[in-house]
């Protein structure tokens, strides 16, 4: 919403199942998703284009994503325990043991 005009600019409708966090980048240019579906995805704030998606294999619901305070990393908590951290939609590291859900 332009805070301005009170206007939608942008709607972000990709998940199948209910969005568990919205984040926006520091720059204000990026929307980052996640949800119970076990996708995360990251959008361009003024277009509403999807930038790339990250996802779960095994569809473990996404509980949290968040970027990283330069916005060139997303880390995402699991369900499963499992806290994985992204870079242009890829998984570059996946931290595990946690004995139950992340948040």
């Amino acid at each position: 919403m332009h805070i301005a005009t009170n206007k939608i600019i942008s709607t972000f409708v990709a998940h199948s199942k209910p969005i568990t966090s919205v984040s926006l980048s520091n720059d204000l240019s990026q929307v980052l998703t996640s949800s119970q579906d076990g996708i995360a995805i990251v959008y361009d704030a003024y277009s509403g284009n999807i930038l790339y998606t990250m996802q779960h294999e095994d569809g473990s619901a996404i509980n949290h994503a968040i970027f990283s305070p330069d916005g060139a990393l997303v880390l995402t908590a699991s369900n499963d325990g499992r806290v994985e951290v992204w870079h242009n939609g890829q998984s570059v590291l996946t931290l595990v043991g946690h004995k139950h859900s992340v948040a």
